[in-house]
């Protein structure tokens, strides 16, 4: 059986829809990682990288980042299959904390051995096996099993996760300007049009969304004079 196809325009489609149709949560949850990846950058500068409490507050942060990109990618994956999601989700998934640091390294070493290779295979490893996190939280894979599904998935479908690569990166360096204020959608953008391809090419369907209105902001109402 080959492997299923996808388009890339239908995936960021389906990515934006999630996000307008879970606003709250998503952005919320961009917040908290955002705020994790950015403020202990301004206290490690204030207190001096060399420092003792610096460093200390740089591996907090660096722990910190990776469990929510992991809780992160089990929030995606439960709203790309419709199922009930939460904010208490972006913290669940520390367990996988080493395994998901064995996978990056080597995931890092494969892709840095292609390009070192006349670049062009780096390119195509790093699509080849760019479904590795969501592998290793949707099945609670190992290590190397992550990539290798990854590898299976991909295959047939590489250029195609070029270009969602490329768009994504377009959107995020777009999110970011203007004091980051657009990431709170892009980043959401991004995680959810990849946990939409990655349920396709491993077989899956992704259930339907219902757009709903966005709430309003709750107003604050003039006082009388």
């Amino acid at each position: 059986m080959g492997t299923p196809r996808f388009e890339v325009g239908a995936a960021i489609e389906n990515g934006w829809r999630l996000t307008r149709a879970n606003f709250w949560l998503m952005a919320q949850a961009a917040i908290i990682f955002l705020a994790v990846a950015r403020v202990p950058q301004y206290v490690v500068r204030q207190l001096g990288g060399a420092s003792g409490i610096g460093f200390s507050v740089w591996i907090a942060s660096l722990v910190l980042q990776v469990g929510l990109v992991l809780g992160l990618t089990r929030l995606s994956l439960r709203l790309v299959d419709g199922q009930p999601a939460t904010l208490a989700l972006l913290l669940g998934e520390f367990s996988l904390f080493f395994r998901y640091l064995g996978a990056s390294l080597l995931y890092g070493l494969v892709v840095l051995g292609g390009l070192l290779l006349f670049i062009v295979p780096g390119i195509m490893w790093a699509f080849r096996f760019c479904l590795y996190q969501y592998a290793l939280v949707d099945r609670n894979l190992g290590i190397v099993a992550s990539l290798k599904a990854s590898a299976s998935y991909t295959s047939g479908a590489r250029w195609q996760l070029l270009l969602l690569g490329i768009l994504c990166g377009i959107l995020n360096a777009l999110g970011f300007l203007f004091f980051g204020v657009g990431a709170l959608v892009t980043l959401p953008v991004s995680f959810l049009a990849y946990a939409t391809v990655y349920r396709i090419l491993s077989g899956g369907q992704p259930a339907p969304v219902a757009l709903l209105p966005v709430p309003p902001l709750p107003s604050v109402q003039p006082s009388g004079s």
